[in-house]
């Protein structure tokens, strides 16, 4: 007799003959496969003691962020996205280029429960006074280089932010790109109740 795979964990015995060999092979092969299958879902559900660590180090993070910007604005529900370390700069039109005006830091995409319903907050590390600047349905938004060029509506100024990290460049001009779409749909602009909050954007 042989060996025939009925699936995963499951066999039967067959008599010998012809089609013993056949058998045999089939086995082998649902054998593999079985093997191969299980790995994978091992492997999905493996994370590295370093991975685990990572990323219970990061929502720990943005707890502690989230407390200290709740404190500055009550109004805060939520850190949307973040990126490490952002520089701030202003255009001078009579030079016809950047100042660096001392504000770098951490910056923050929140999502409030008020009208303004989105906000960047830079945590200032060079003085006492933050950067804060409400998303808006209007604001001009340009992206050159590892820059974030921002116009907001009704004001002569023009604010460059410079990211350290590319990848964070990436993920927050993208993330502002989507509220500011969705800011210009008749939803964002509906009247908020106290038990009400704007909907959830993001990577």
């Amino acid at each position: 007799s042989s060996v025939r795979a009925l699936g995963c964990g499951a066999v039967d015995r067959v008599r010998s003959g012809p089609s013993a060999k056949r058998a045999r092979e089939r086995a082998a092969g649902e054998a593999g496969r079985c093997a191969m299958s299980k790995g994978q879902r091992k492997d999905a559900r493996y994370q590295s003691p370093l991975e685990a660590q990572r990323r219970a180090t990061q929502q720990q993070t943005l707890q502690i962020n989230l407390a200290v910007l709740s404190r500055i604005d009550p109004s805060v529900l939520e850190i949307m996205d973040m990126a490490g370390h952002v520089v701030v700069y202003k255009f001078d039109s009579q030079t016809n280029g950047w100042q660096k005006i001392d504000i770098e830091g951490s910056l923050f995409v929140i999502r409030r429960a008020t009208h303004p319903t989105h906000r960047f907050f830079v945590l200032n590390r060079s003085g006492i006074h933050n950067y804060e600047q409400d998303i808006t349905p209007d604001m001009l938004m340009q992206v050159e280089g590892s820059y974030m060029i921002l116009r907001p509506p009704g004001s002569p100024n023009i604010v460059g932010m410079w990211f350290y990290k590319d990848e964070e460049h990436v993920a927050i001009t993208s993330l502002v790109q989507s509220i500011v779409q969705y800011l210009k749909t008749p939803a964002a602009a509906a009247p908020l109740s106290p038990q009400q909050a704007p909907p959830k954007h993001g990577r």
